[in-house]
């Protein structure tokens, strides 16, 4: 997995300076929720996500079919690597799921 780490701190990296020029900040919000998207957690769930979904694939190399959805996210062209719209569309995916869990924990906590 140590192959996928640089690839995926680099597009953690992208995201968090979209939302800051976006934003001014590196915050997500989704339903009236904000949370603080940190490079570490990112790149992680990013990767995790990604390698999982090789996996599932069947592929003998699972970390090469990895690496190849991870340069998917990613455009190297010009000076600040960006973003691809797929890149953005994923990561705001995981980012709204999470905060949906988050919420529906939330409220079973509340009603019980």
């Amino acid at each position: 997995m140590k192959e996928l780490d640089a690839l995926s701190l680099a597009i953690s990296d992208a995201y968090i300076s979209l939302l800051n020029s976006r934003n001014g900040n590196n915050k997500f919000t989704h339903r009236g929720v904000s949370w603080e998207i940190e490079r570490l957690t990112l790149a992680d769930g990013i990767q995790m996500n990604v390698y999982a979904a090789a996996k599932d694939s069947g592929v003998e190399d699972v970390i090469a079919l990895a690496h190849k959805k991870l340069q998917m996210l990613f455009n190297l062209e010009g000076r600040n690597y960006t973003l691809t719209s797929l890149g953005i569309q994923v990561i705001e995916m995981l980012n709204t799921k999470a905060i949906n869990r988050y919420l529906s924990n939330k409220s079973s906590r509340e009603i019980h």
